[in-house]
């Protein structure tokens, strides 16, 4: 499964290098997401009907999550967009949190890569609430968990692009 995961991951930063502002592009790249998330699905299903089978890790989480990111900065970068792709990213947050507190002996606890990749998602996303999105991605963080500098970049560039009212001064909350 990791491996099957690094490829799509792999085949997604190839297709990022080659001709941007291409539409193709980009669904290609939306395939490579929903292969991704099929796999993730397809381990836990798997490892909730069979004690003997790959459990998703930590890692399988973020290589699926990071899909979907990377998939909105293309979205972006090339004005195509499909809706409810940083909602997926989060769902697949809502489920690392969700095993990691059924399971807390697993290796499934969200790092804060994690949700600095979803609250990005957000942020090259067309949702006009998109500031208000991350902020809540923001504030479901694990307690104990440190922001790191990455992680107020992230939520002042989301609310950045925001075309919330106050956008601008919320943003000043992360400086």
């Amino acid at each position: 499964y990791t491996r099957v995961l690094d490829g799509v991951l792999s085949s997604m930063k190839d297709l990022e290098m080659k001709q941007p502002g291409c539409a193709a592009n980009v669904k290609e790249m939306l395939i490579f997401a929903e292969q991704a998330e099929r796999v993730l699905t397809t381990m836990m299903q798997q490892s909730n009907i069979d004690d003997a089978a790959p459990r998703p890790t930590m890692q399988h989480y973020n290589t699926v999550i990071q899909a979907f990111t990377r998939l909105t900065r293309a979205m972006r970068r090339d004005h195509v967009f499909f809706k409810g792709i940083p909602q997926r990213a989060e769902h697949i947050l809502t489920m690392m949190q969700q095993e990691c507190s059924q399971e807390p002996l697993l290796d499934t606890r969200p790092l804060i890569e994690s949700y600095n990749c979803v609250m990005e998602a957000w942020g090259n996303s067309s949702e006009y609430l998109r500031g208000t999105y991350a902020k809540k991605v923001f504030d479901k963080m694990l307690p104990g968990m440190q922001r790191n500098a990455e992680t107020h970049r992230t939520m002042i560039r989301t609310w950045i692009k925001s075309d919330e009212k106050l956008a601008a001064h919320r943003a000043t909350w992360h400086l």
